[in-house]
């Protein structure tokens, strides 16, 4: 029977930044760097030019206003080039999700499990249990003490197996084993069952054995 081929599992590497990505990351760094270099010189030149306390001298005006237009400056290039590395990594990431052909991977298959072995039934220990019952059924027949066999037939029940005792139902040679006729004067005996000289043997729905029985035969007495 053809089985079908399972589908290869696929190792899924972590997409690797690009040249793009890596020069962004690199200028934001520079630009960070220039920009903190600035603010710091402008810092310096505001403290220089505004002279020290006490000496009289005026702060330049100009020198102030250079400062605040270089941080605002630096502030605005930083941002600029944090939003443009943000959109080369959402690009690169994009990218890297699809296949070479442009079209998305398709998803990995489910990998079906293999169905559970068909566990085959144990002939061999139904085969040992019907022999048993079969032997039990058969010391049962033997036994002449009442106690005993009430014993045999307890233990039979116990396994499923029920007793067939069929004394005055209708007699039906499907159901019965007809041993013998006894005769009755009483028409409304003909075709009952006297009696049950053995007992019919039911295990689990399948019969063992049919219930040997004496069967009434109505017949007028001679004059």
């Amino acid at each position: 029977m053809h089985r079908p081929s399972e589908p290869s599992p696929t190792t899924c590497e972590p997409p690797r930044p690009s040249v793009f990505a890596r020069i962004a990351v690199a200028s934001v760094v520079s630009s960070a760097t220039a920009t903190a270099t600035a603010t710091a010189a402008a810092a310096g030149a505001q403290r220089v030019g505004g002279g020290l306390p006490g000496s009289g001298a005026e702060p330049a005006s100009g020198s102030g206003s250079m400062s605040g237009f270089a941080i605002v400056l630096g502030i605005l290039i930083l941002i600029a080039l944090v939003t443009i590395v943000a959109v080369i990594v959402a690009v690169t990431r994009t990218r890297s999700r699809r296949a070479p052909g442009g079209r998305p991977l398709p998803a990995p298959a489910t990998v079906m499990a293999p169905p559970a072995p068909v566990v085959a039934p144990d002939t061999r220990s139904a085969d040992e249990r019907a022999r048993l019952v079969q032997v039990l059924v058969e010391v049962g027949d033997q036994l002449d003490s009442q106690a005993l066999a009430a014993w045999v037939g307890q233990a039979l029940a116990e396994v499923g197996v029920t007793e067939v005792v069929v004394d005055g139902e209708r007699f039906d040679p499907a159901r019965h084993h007809a041993l013998e006729h006894v005769v009755t004067e009483n028409p409304a005996y003909d075709g009952l069952v006297a009696r049950t000289a053995r007992r019919g043997y039911v295990d689990r729905g399948r019969v063992i054995r049919l219930p040997q029985v004496l069967v009434y035969r109505y017949a007028v007495a001679a004059p």
